[in-house]
C-alpha cells in the first residue's frame, strides 16, 4: 500500500515537472477545444460564440474584464486615465506589448484596427459598439467620410 502511494506520488511529480521540459524542437502547436469550426478569425467580422472564444485567446484588448467581478483590468494598456469632463481616455500602453513576431504593439495599431471596424465596407456587424465614440456612427453609416472628425 505505501509503495503504491509512494509509486504514484513519484509518477506525479515526474509528470509536471516535464510538463515544462521543451520537446527539443522548434515546432510549437496549440490544441483549442471549440466545438464547432469558427467561421473567421478575423476579429471585426467574428459574430459567433466559435470565433468569439478564438478571438479572446489570439487577441488581446486595451483592458480585459476580470472574470469574477467583470470590472477593467489592464490589458495592453497598463493603466489608463479619463479626463475631468469624463469624454477623454488616455491609454498607456506596457512597454513589452508585442506581436507574435516581436514587432512592438503601438497605439497606431489599434487606431488602425478601430478605424477598420468602423469603415463601412468591413462590413463589421458590431461597429455600433463603438457608437459612443464622438463621429463614429456618422462614419460607419456613411454620413462623414472623414475619419479624423471621429473621436480615436
Amino acid at each position: 500500500m505505501v509503495s503504491r502511494r509512494w509509486s504514484g506520488a513519484v509518477f506525479a511529480a515526474l509528470a509536471l515537472a516535464l510538463t515544462g521540459c521543451p520537446s527539443g524542437g522548434s515546432k510549437q502547436e496549440f490544441v483549442f477545444n471549440n466545438g464547432a469550426e469558427p467561421e473567421t478569425l478575423d476579429p471585426h467580422l467574428q459574430t459567433g460564440v466559435p470565433e468569439g472564444r478564438l478571438g479572446d485567446a489570439l487577441f488581446e484588448g486595451l483592458v480585459s474584464l476580470h472574470p469574477k467581478t467583470l470590472e477593467p483590468v489592464p490589458g495592453v494598456a497598463e493603466r489608463w486615465d479619463l479626463s475631468d469632463d469624463k469624454t477623454v481616455y488616455t491609454f498607456h500602453l506596457r512597454q513589452n506589448a508585442k506581436w507574435s513576431d516581436g514587432t512592438p504593439v503601438d497605439a497606431n495599431d489599434f487606431f488602425a484596427s478601430w478605424k477598420r471596424a468602423l469603415t463601412p465596407a468591413t462590413g463589421s456587424q458590431y461597429a455600433y459598439m463603438y457608437y459612443a465614440i464622438r463621429g463614429a456612427e456618422e462614419f460607419n453609416k456613411g454620413q462623414n467620410e472623414d475619419f479624423g472628425t471621429v473621436g480615436i
